[in-house]
């Protein structure tokens, strides 16, 4: 997802772009009906190889100028910065929402592991980070690699406890989510259900 302006001479950023692969559309959907910002919305198949995607796009200045203004810019993809306006008791749900939209979470099945990483701005991870650490019984770390366009960083976290307590931090008051980044986790909780149980057991 993304926002741009309108015409390329344009010095109002005005559009919005949001996509998602076909399968989890449902999240597209879901957007449009909270946001009740443009009834002539409306969705679009786009066709791509081997990843069809359920897309929408709308010009609306003022959305867009929100976004802009909280650092949603062209190109985020190495200047995103960690917003501060993000109320302390909803940056769960931020920060949920960011890592199903540039998240990873893997369960390895032979070494029965799970493996939680995101992808940003060096800022923006070092922010992720410390949130997790503050809020979670977790370590994980901070990896750097420079690509063609700039240098971005990953948090990385494995260990299935630590999984565990970042499970609970993301989701525990969450409405709608990426079910199949869900269920990943839920791999972490049926190969260590005993783990599990005494885990829920030790929580507040």
């Amino acid at each position: 997802g993304g926002i741009m302006k309108n015409r390329p001479n344009d010095k109002n950023v005005g559009r919005l772009t949001l996509s998602l692969q076909e399968r989890d559309g449902y999240l597209v959907e879901r957007f449009i009906k909270e946001i009740e910002i443009d009834k002539k919305s409306k969705l679009h198949k786009r066709e791509k190889p081997n990843q069809n995607q359920t897309q929408i796009s709308f010009a609306n200045k003022n959305f867009c100028k929100y976004l802009y203004d909280l650092g949603c810019h062209d190109n985020k993809s190495f200047t995103l910065n960690f917003p501060n306006k993000v109320p302390d008791d909803l940056i769960f749900a931020f920060m949920l929402g960011y890592f199903d939209g540039d998240g990873c979470m893997v369960f390895h099945k032979r070494l029965n592991k799970g493996l939680f990483s995101i992808i940003s701005s060096i800022e923006f991870c070092k922010k992720y980070h410390e949130i997790l650490i503050e809020n979670c019984n977790i370590g994980g770390s901070l990896v750097e690699r420079k690509y063609q366009g700039g240098t971005l960083a990953y948090v990385k976290v494995c260990g299935n406890m630590q999984i565990l307590d970042i499970f609970h931090f993301l989701y525990r008051k969450s409405p709608f989510f990426l079910k199949r980044k869900y269920n990943k986790f839920l791999e972490v909780i049926k190969s260590n259900p005993d783990k599990y149980i005494n885990y829920l057991c030790s929580l507040d």
